[in-house]
């Protein structure tokens, strides 16, 4: 069967919207994961990272949630849209062995060759170009440490009206 000239020109858009679909999704999703492997380095001596859902509640015992940090996992079909990526720092008790976990919710999006980043109160980080270097991870990382600092710092101005953060007290 022959296909008309419309749904010929609808059929390659959906080829070109499915490759870039691909490509926003692979490009955020190795972004994300290189940002969390390498914090516990920028952090220093003591500091324990994970990738945890951006929403909802996560498991100590569970680790890394490797693709299940990313807001894309429980959709099912890659879509182009912002993806959000949970960063959970243990930082730990002064007076006991125990810590609490503090998440930050990152947003990601591909806009040509740039990874556009936010954290989680709207900061915005600028353009990551996705041929990233390790300073380019360090700026992003500064932005979660800050942001983590502001929240145990000044929590009432920055948990107001938010669900880009959360706490998690580990067992003591």
């Amino acid at each position: 069967m022959a296909l008309g000239a419309r749904i010929l020109e609808l059929q390659q858009a959906m080829s070109a919207y499915g490759e870039t679909a691909a490509r926003h999704y692979l490009a955020l999703h190795e972004f994300g994961d290189a940002l969390v492997a390498h914090f516990p380095a920028y952090l220093g001596e003591g500091a324990t990272v994970l990738g945890v859902p951006p929403e909802s509640g996560w498991a100590l015992g569970r680790g890394d949630y490797r693709d299940a940090k990313f807001s894309s996992f429980k959709r099912g079909s890659i879509v182009i849209e912002p993806i959000l990526m949970g960063v959970a720092i243990r930082v730990p008790h002064a007076r006991d062995p125990g810590g609490t976990w503090l998440r930050i919710v990152v947003e990601m999006e591909l806009k040509g060759d740039t990874i556009a980043v936010q954290v989680y109160d709207g900061k915005n980080v600028g353009g990551i170009d996705v041929n990233y270097t390790d300073r380019d991870l360090q700026r992003v990382q500064e932005a979660i440490f800050e942001c983590a600092r502001d929240v145990l710092v000044n929590p009432v101005r920055s948990i107001r009206g938010t669900s880009r953060i959360g706490f998690l007290d580990e067992a003591t």
